[in-house]
């Protein structure tokens, strides 16, 4: 634990294997700077991941400056005051954009939760697998929000029992691409929107 971050891997640094929780991480985990987890975050049955800060852009488990993570579960909680999992960034360089990527897929069964976003794809972030739920990804505005650019290379699935939740919006696709379906057998829910489209946003396969 920590008063700025529990985890924090900055300024090109990196984890060969996987960070596992069952206990408390006071902070989250920050990965910043061209830093990377080749393997996976995993939060266990009971373990908790808590943003310190009360701003509201403070994360659980935030992605900043071209950094990547092999994949993200949950089978605890993660609670951010702002996002529970934020990926954000982008850089223009020779080799074309470059943004914050998990490289395979976010699966959640326990509850990931942020006053702004449960869960937050910003600048071109990218997410090469699926968003797959089978507990509670909510919010005060949006419960899965993908803005400028942002994509999942796979689908968004809701599985039964599973809730995705906001006060504005469920699922929000701003100007942001999911390439194949949103699959819904749980509940997805907004006060406004179930599922929005706006600014460009699109699905390539079905709803």
């Amino acid at each position: 634990s920590g008063s700025s971050r529990g985890i924090g891997l900055l300024t090109s640094s990196s984890v060969a294997g996987d960070i596992n929780n069952s206990g408390t991480i006071n902070g989250g985990i920050a990965i910043g700077n061209g830093s990377s987890v080749t393997g996976s975050i995993t939060n266990n049955l009971g373990g908790t991941i808590a943003s310190a800060g009360t701003g509201s852009t403070s994360a659980a488990i935030s992605l900043t400056g071209i950094s990547s993570v092999g994949s993200i579960t949950n089978n605890g909680a993660i609670l951010g005051n702002g996002y529970g999992i934020h990926l954000a960034g982008a850089i223009t360089t020779s080799q074309g954009i470059l943004s914050n990527r998990v490289t395979g897929s976010i699966t959640n069964s326990g509850t990931i939760s942020g006053n702004s976003a449960g869960i937050f794809l910003n600048s071109g972030s990218n997410i090469g697998g699926n968003i797959a739920n089978s507990g509670t990804i909510n919010n005060g505005l949006g419960g899965i929000v993908l803005a400028n650019g942002s994509s999942v290379t796979g689908s968004i699935t809701n599985n039964a029992a599973g809730v995705i939740s906001g006060n504005i919006d469920g699922i929000a696709l701003s100007g942001s691409s999911v390439a194949v379906d949103i699959d819904n057998s749980g509940t997805i829910s907004g006060n406004s929107n179930g599922i929005i489209l706006n600014a460009g946003g699109s699905i390539g396969g079905n709803i």
